[in-house]
């Protein structure tokens, strides 16, 4: 594997003396096996866009509640994110990450209605919808409070294959895994199924693979 990834670190050190444990930061483990047919698009802070043939793949944290500013940054995060899809040429998008907003909540959320808008916008679709596995990915302990705050959301049904939310048995992170696998072809004009085979990668829930957030 090799990786694309942004830290929060460096902006907290430019700031200020650090305490506590600074919050931001994405990264993407690609296989090897993927490399040619893989480029970066951009990579900030709470948000990295990939493509992998003629899809693009976005990987973002957005963040969690009682964050200063938090609906204007999620707003300019998700606009920029908006913005630089519809600027190229994708056949198919997925975004998958820790969006920190329960999005089948009945609750009236400003955070809610911003992002289901920036769903809409790019026609995408809950994969967990898709499959019909809804449950919590979040769970506090100590609380005894759990939700669903982590998702993938594709733009081509089709090509999502599988969708799991995970149960490892050793897991140091609050967050349950979540994994999708997809076909993604090398370009739109070598959509056939022999290709698509060929091309067969697992896309994960970022704790789950790299545990660098």
């Amino acid at each position: 594997y090799y990786s694309f990834g942004s830290s929060a670190m460096a902006d907290r050190l430019e700031r200020d003396m650090l305490t506590g444990r600074p919050f931001g930061g994405v990264a993407v483990l690609i296989s090897e096996k993927l490399r040619k047919m893989t480029s970066m698009v951009c990579c900030e802070e709470r948000y990295i866009i990939i493509r992998i043939g003629s899809t693009a793949i976005i990987n973002v944290y957005l963040p969690c509640s009682g964050t200063d500013n938090r609906l204007s940054i999620i707003e300019d995060t998700l606009h920029d994110i908006e913005e630089k899809v519809k600027s190229l040429p994708f056949q198919s998008v997925i975004v998958g990450g820790d969006l920190n907003i329960d999005l089948s909540s009945n609750k009236h959320d400003a955070v809610k209605t911003v992002v289901l808008h920036f769903v809409n916008s790019l026609l995408l679709q809950r994969v967990d919808i898709l499959f019909d596995v809804r449950c919590p990915t979040f769970h506090h302990e100590t609380l005894n409070v759990c939700s669903q705050i982590d998702y993938f959301l594709t733009s081509k049904p089709a090509n999502v294959q599988e969708f799991e939310t995970l149960s490892p048995d050793s897991n140091f992170s609050d967050h349950s895994p979540i994994m999708c696998v997809l076909y993604i072809p090398k370009d739109a004009g070598q959509f056939s199924r022999e290709n698509v085979n060929r091309k067969l990668a697992n896309i994960t829930n970022k704790e789950y693979v790299t545990q660098l957030r």
